[in-house]
């Protein structure tokens, strides 16, 4: 008897997962909200007004980016290394707070992966907050070595990027990251001499001897403007996410009050003329923050009496807001701006 032979041919099912989060396609960026759905305002200009900022700096055309945007940080599956952001290719996944780091990372993807020092500082000097006071404890050649950006000091590699891209321009910086890319340390280091015409151990000698390290940062300076007028200025913010120039959602404020739920920002410029103050005169950001429930106002006020300049909250209703600027910061829209 003849013994029939039945052949099952494999089978594989493939069921697309369809990603339902909503979708907004601004200018080179389209944004997908992950885990909620109110976007406050001013947040699609500024992250627009942000990549054209970012082209600008680094001469670097706009490819498409994708950000998305979580309120509390991307999933450890998602960002393996645990911090809840992370920049893949031109991909984006991450909450409000380190949009501007990532994408950063983003837009300097094409020019391939140098070492963890220069990825993280490039970064973190093109990020629009001002980086920590650079302290040399881990200096250029150490940094170098560095393999896992969990070990790297973040301001420390921002503060010798900083002084790279002042002593020998953008165009310079940016082709030494893409010629380094995928080396070792030793190989980024010839690489170096190569690129800027100066030994790696001679610059980081000069470096280390200034008296004062460059600080980092590239603080958005666009937004509204508002004028001084005689002795004071004052305005009121009304810190609600429907109203123009709010900026958020963001969960995370290391203030261990999560649990209230998440929050937003608004910001506005103000610009203190010269004369016997505290500040130095010039354009200064200043910001509040606060819980998107309840809705809150807070007047800001700041004034010229002669034994100097005061900043404080002429009212507050709602949770407290910090206020800006601090004294002893420079004036961050009168620092390198790209034109």
């Amino acid at each position: 008897m003849t013994r029939a032979r039945v052949f099952l041919a494999p089978f594989l099912l493939v069921v697309a997962c369809a990603d339902d989060s909503p979708r907004y396609e601004l200018d080179g960026l389209t944004v997908r909200t992950e885990d909620f759905d109110e976007v406050c305002a001013g947040s699609f200009g500024y992250f627009e007004r942000r990549l054209t900022w970012l082209e600008r700096e680094t001469g670097l055309l706009r490819e498409p980016v994708t950000f998305y945007w979580y309120l509390d940080g991307a999933p450890r599956k998602t960002c393996s290394a645990g911090t809840g952001n992370c920049a893949e290719g031109r991909s984006i996944y991450a909450e409000w707070l380190a949009f501007s780091h990532e994408l950063a990372h983003a837009h300097l993807s094409r020019l391939g992966y140098p070492r963890t020092w220069l990825i993280e500082g490039m970064a973190t000097m093109l990020e629009g907050e001002w980086a920590g006071e650079v302290d040399g404890d881990q200096t250029p050649s150490v940094m170098m070595h560095i393999e896992d950006a969990l070990e790297l000091d973040y301001w420390n590699a921002a503060g010798f990027a900083s002084y790279l891209r002042d002593r020998y321009g953008m165009a310079r910086l940016l082709e030494y990251y893409q010629a380094s890319a995928d080396t070792g340390a030793d190989a980024s280091v010839r690489i170096f001499g190569d690129v800027f015409g100066d030994s790696f151990a001679d610059v980081e000698a000069e470096y280390l001897a200034l008296a004062v390290y460059p600080r980092s940062g590239s603080p958005s300076c666009d937004a509204l403007a508002v004028a001084w007028t005689g002795e004071t200025w004052e305005h009121d913010f009304v810190l609600a996410c429907d109203e123009p120039g709010s900026l958020g959602p963001q969960q995370s404020w290391n203030d261990g009050d999560d649990d209230k739920g998440p929050g937003l920002f608004s910001t506005v410029t103000m610009t203190i003329p010269p004369g016997p103050v505290t500040f130095v005169g010039g354009k200064y950001l200043v910001s509040v923050q606060t819980y998107l429930e309840p809705v809150a106002t807070a007047t800001m006020t700041a004034r010229r009496p002669s034994d100097g300049a005061g900043m404080g909250r002429g009212s507050v209703i709602g949770p407290r807001s910090p206020i800006g600027p601090r004294r002893g910061d420079p004036p961050p829209c009168t620092r390198r701006l790209a034109p």
